[in-house]
């Protein structure tokens, strides 16, 4: 699994930000499948099925403001 997050901050004031992020990841997965009652496998993969994502999974807003 692998994830990379980026973002960019505004400046609305002397003491007011605005933060907007984002975050995309990818996870790669193999694997056999096998049937419980029988034991054989359901699939027709020679060694072992292969699944994989790149998805968004995190964003937002953020809002901060500087007190002193």
């Amino acid at each position: 699994m692998i994830g990379v997050t980026g973002g960019y901050q505004f400046q609305l004031s002397d003491r007011l930000n605005l933060d907007i992020y984002a975050t995309i990841g990818s996870s790669q997965g193999f694997y056999k499948g096998y049937d419980r009652s029988t034991g054989k496998r359901y699939d027709s993969a020679e060694k072992f099925n292969k699944s994989g994502e790149i998805i968004p999974y995190r964003g937002g807003i953020m809002i901060s403001y500087k007190l002193k």
